[in-house]
């Protein structure tokens, strides 16, 4: 098999100066629509995957998803959690919340700095949430704004190299009703949160993010980020979050989550119908 590589303009970083292993070994054939974003076809299947999976990158984003795992498990820790609703009282709240976001974006940076996709080329849900960030990120002062950008690219790293969590987030976006959101920011999270809950597989993962639920709809009783919530929901197209035909295609194979309601049984029938491995040719 042959390393298939992508071309070095994708990057933000010069490809001089990056000290990681940017080749995948498989089959597949590389895109650049015009339109922005990298397609990746896989030999044998009906539809590209929408990102350039290669190796270096989930190694990194695993890392950082154990810290955010490590720091979720500490919160919802008993007595940990009961303490947390005292938290909307503290008077210095905000201070702790950008201390938590500028710790965040440093540990992201350090491990994410050399393979950073210029923006044009993150998947089509990475580009509306960088084009929501970096519009949102523009109403603060110059000396938070490279910081703040600096998050938004981290959230988009994380988010393009993660398909599991992506499609996941997509299947949340998709039942969003953003008039409602708008409306009753509290109310409609937790109409979406519980039809997400429902579709997680059941056991620890499933307890702790109702843990993770409880700390966003207390979160919410904070006037400054219900607010800031409104304003970055203001700016997002929806549609360009949910999941698409494509991105529903490589749902199928997943049986980690009901996406869009649907059992892993039932996604084998409708697999069925239109998988062609073996069967579809590669795009030349």
């Amino acid at each position: 098999m042959k390393a298939i590589k992508p071309k070095a303009e994708v990057f933000l970083q010069s490809p001089k100066k990056q000290q990681v292993t940017l080749n995948r070994i498989g089959t597949g054939q590389i895109e650049y629509p015009k339109e922005g974003g990298i397609l990746y076809y896989n030999a044998g299947y009906k539809y590209p995957e929408k990102y350039f999976p290669f190796s270096e990158a989930f190694l990194r984003n695993d890392i950082i998803k154990r810290v955010l795992r490590m720091t979720l498990m500490f919160i919802t820790s008993k007595p940990i959690i009961y303490f947390m609703p005292l938290a909307l009282l503290l008077p210095y709240k905000k201070h702790i919340f950008w201390e938590a976001v500028k710790a965040f974006t440093n540990l992201s940076d350090r491990f994410y700095r050399d393979i950073y996709l210029k923006p044009r080329y993150f998947c089509k849900s990475g580009r509306e949430i960088y084009r929501v960030g970096e519009e949102y990120v523009k109403t603060f002062n110059k000396e938070k704004r490279e910081t703040l950008w600096r998050f938004v690219m981290a959230i988009c790293t994380m988010w393009e190299f993660d398909d599991k969590y992506r499609y996941t987030g997509q299947d949340f976006f998709g039942e969003v009703n953003k008039e409602q959101l708008l409306k009753n920011p509290s109310k409609e999270f937790k109409r979406v949160f519980k039809i997400v809950l429902k579709r997680q597989p059941s056991g620890g993962i499933n307890n702790r993010m109702k843990w993770v639920g409880a700390i966003i709809t207390w979160s919410l009783k904070w006037r400054w980020f219900k607010r800031t919530l409104i304003e970055v929901a203001k700016r997002i197209d929806f549609k360009k979050l949910a999941l698409d035909k494509e991105d529903f295609y490589y749902c199928l194979r997943r049986d980690d989550y009901n996406h869009k309601g649907l059992s892993y049984e039932d996604k084998q029938i409708i697999r069925k119908k239109i998988w062609d491995i073996g069967k579809k040719p590669m795009k030349q």
